[in-house]
């Protein structure tokens, strides 16, 4: 038995095997199902949103061994690692990068010809080859490591950890997307009306929504294949998250 670990035991009972892991695997499986066919029942889209991506926090954190700091960089190292649908996620957004170095850009990078009324993806060509152009343009302004460092800020995965930030902490979700046709992120723009510095201005953007069926298969995707992972490393999916856990008394994890 490693290191006397109790989940490497197979003990027993009642002539019949107990397989600690198995076991906790299976827990867990019966768990996420009551979980989603309770979700479901719930209409506000931002408590769907927020169950969704408090799962995959809490798989991620538990990977991690609930580290206290770096918790964005642990959600995208465990998405990235865990799905197997959507490759895309490590490529860099280039129209939320665009809006966050528009003053650094501008004078030969803008989004002018994403066509009104058009719905892009983040494998459309123009999409690919916008991310090109502000990178290009960001290395002669700023340089390489300013470049990357902005490119990686920008990647859809890190997109969705601040979409969960912003949930968490505001309750507000305004990239989420309403169609119940398009099942993954796209482009839309947006034609606003709003109050600043207390005058009305109007506008014409370019914004990235995620629709809710998305993040929810997302989440199921790398619950499964973190399982299977358990599986066959012989390892609970739990096993961080124990009663000697410094928080569980003081609050803090450190």
């Amino acid at each position: 038995m490693s290191e006397n670990k109790i989940w490497d035991m197979e003990v027993v009972l009642d002539h019949e095997v107990f397989d600690y892991v198995k076991y906790s695997v299976n827990s867990w499986r019966e768990w996420i199902a009551k979980v989603m066919n309770e979700i479901e029942k719930v209409e506000l889209k931002e408590i769907k949103l927020l169950t969704y991506f408090s799962i995959l926090e809490m798989m991620a954190q538990e990977y991690e061994n609930f580290p206290s700091n770096g918790l964005q960089g642990s959600f995208a190292k465990f998405v990235l690692e865990f799905q197997d649908k959507y490759d895309f996620l490590e490529a860099t957004d280039p129209v939320t990068l665009f809006y966050r170095v528009e003053d650094i850009v501008a004078s030969t990078v803008n989004l002018n010809n994403l066509i009104d009324g058009e719905i892009y993806y983040p494998n459309s060509k123009i999409i690919l080859d916008k991310v090109c152009e502000i990178k290009n343009e960001l290395i002669k302004q700023k340089g390489n490591e300013y470049t990357a460092k902005k490119l990686k800020q920008h990647r859809y995965v890190e997109l969705l950890y601040r979409m969960r930030c912003r949930l968490s902490h505001e309750f507000s979700a305004p990239h989420i997307s309403f169609s119940n046709v398009i099942e993954g992120p796209s482009y839309i723009n947006c034609s606003r009306q709003y109050v600043s510095n207390g005058r009305l201005v109007s506008d014409n953007v370019w914004q990235l929504r995620f629709p809710v069926k998305f993040v929810k298969d997302l989440c199921m995707n790398c619950f499964e294949n973190y399982l299977d992972y358990c599986l066959r490393e012989r390892i609970p999916p739990d096993k961080n998250n124990g009663l000697d856990r410094l928080c569980e008394l003081s609050w803090y994890s450190h």
